[in-house]
């Protein structure tokens, strides 16, 4: 469900996906428990679609719960997500400054795919942006120095 949730939104039929999304985030709630990285998805996903629908309070809130995440975890995978999701709901609402430092600290907790950074449609806003290629190519070039080293 949390899959095609997420593919109806990138589609662009946010009604289905927001129906969808509240089932799986529910059931992963139920299932897997509040904070578990899959639930986390979850939630981001339907943050997502939420500010998409500018239902911008409730997307909002499951996105402060997200920032707490990433405050209290110490898991690099979970806090890298959760920030990432958080600059994607910022590059949304058109806060670039916000979005932009969200980025950097997901990168900087181990978000390693670039690649869908660069085409993620969430972040769109941010391409003209020169701290947007800046970060970019810094964050290319320390996963290549990464791979070198290993």
């Amino acid at each position: 469900m949390h899959n095609l949730g997420a593919t109806l939104g990138r589609e662009g039929k946010r009604a289905e996906a927001e129906q969808i999304q509240r089932s799986a985030l529910e059931g992963r709630r139920r299932v897997l428990g509040p904070d578990r990285p899959d639930t986390l998805d979850s939630m981001g996903e339907l943050a997502i679609t939420l500010s998409y629908e500018k239902k911008f309070d409730e997307a909002g809130k499951l996105l402060s719960v997200l920032a707490d995440v990433a405050k209290d975890r110490q898991d690099r995978e979970v806090v890298s997500s959760a920030l990432y999701y958080l600059a994607c709901g910022a590059a949304i609402r058109g806060r670039r400054d916000e979005a932009m430092s969200y980025l950097q600290q997901s990168i900087d907790q181990g978000f390693a795919d670039i690649r869908y950074v660069q085409r993620d449609p969430d972040l769109a806003s941010l391409h003209g942006d020169p701290r947007f290629a800046a970060l970019i190519e810094k964050a290319s070039a320390q996963i290549a120095a990464m791979q070198n080293h290993d």
